[in-house]
């Protein structure tokens, strides 16, 4: 894993946040093409409409697909974690502390935002 990609994994709430951003705007957009197109009846505006409407569907397919900074990084460790010979031989107390210690990087950076 390089450091790149925990970057953007770390960058991955962020790009949420502006695709939400984006179908806010696009859909605010929409509404007053759709209220264009009811009064002009115009090919132009209906095809304004049918380009607004797929780029807010795929914008927001991107933002369900997209997952969270802390999913992404629960998915790294666990993998990270399955890939580690010899992790089934650790006493239960190390795994304990390891989980504990990770939750509690969590829940600290959850606060800090």
């Amino acid at each position: 894993m390089t450091v790149f990609l925990l970057y953007l994994i770390t960058r991955l709430d962020a790009i949420q946040g502006l695709i939400l951003g984006y179908i806010v705007f696009v859909g605010f957009f929409s509404a007053i093409l759709i209220m264009t197109a009811i009064i002009e009846r115009t090919e132009e505006s209906k095809l304004w409409i049918k380009k607004a409407l797929i780029s807010v569907l795929i914008a927001g397919l991107l933002g369900v697909v997209i997952p969270s900074t802390k999913s992404a990084l629960m998915l790294v460790g666990f993998t990270t974690i399955q890939n580690i010979q010899g992790v089934e031989q650790l006493p239960e107390k190390t795994v304990k502390a390891i989980d504990k210690l990770l939750s509690d990087y969590i829940d600290e950076s959850e606060e800090g935002k």
